[in-house]
């Protein structure tokens, strides 16, 4: 089935203790920071979701906590596991440092040590986006997600994100939005992260 003209607003979570203290997380979860809080709030106030039809979240807890400070009960939201982050396995809660020591992730598969694809995970994204487009009906869709996910999506639709080694908290910033479009099942970048 062709989907014409569906947009995407991608947003990152809110800071958590996990990303303060320099943790490994994926499919673990952490709370968000008071920091994290005020992120989320100052999205929901500062960007315009008047045009926003619906809204999902990974089921994580950060995730599902920020699109409540985002949204406010304004527009309706769904929890949905297509949409939680890429599982790291066994570096999961291990410290970012201890784990990429040079700050550059070059692994793509983490199935090694009971983890998951990059690959595939940003594969099972792109097929929920396609899902819940054609289930909801909806042409403005908001999900609330994750930074190494969203850096996956970044790297497939981007030349320049592809060969850029930037650490993912910097390319894709804690409650910034991205952009992307889907045009006859074919996805493209329409907009960076962006905070407000």
């Amino acid at each position: 089935m062709n989907i014409e003209g569906v947009n995407f607003y991608l947003v990152r979570h809110g800071q958590t203790m996990f990303n303060k203290k320099g943790l490994v997380q994926g499919w673990c979860d952490a709370p968000l920071t008071e920091l994290g809080i005020q992120q989320a709030k100052e999205l929901g106030d500062k960007w315009d979701i008047s045009h926003i039809e619906i809204a999902y979240s990974s089921p994580s807890e950060r995730a599902v906590d920020t699109l409540d400070y985002i949204v406010r009960g304004r527009i309706p939201s769904i929890e949905h596991k297509g949409f939680k982050e890429i599982n790291f396995g066994d570096y999961e809660g291990s410290k970012v440092s201890d784990v990429f020591p040079d700050g550059t992730v070059h692994i793509r598969s983490y199935e090694y040590i009971n983890g998951e694809n990059k690959d595939k995970a940003a594969q099972r994204f792109l097929a929920t986006m396609k899902e819940v487009a054609i289930q909801s009906g909806c042409h403005e869709i908001l999900v609330v997600t994750h930074g190494s996910i969203i850096r996956e999506l970044l790297r497939r639709l981007s030349v320049y994100y592809r060969e850029n080694e930037m650490p993912t908290y910097k390319m894709v910033p804690n409650c910034s939005v991205t952009k992307i479009g889907m045009i006859h099942d074919e996805f493209q970048l329409l907009e960076s992260p962006k905070v407000y």
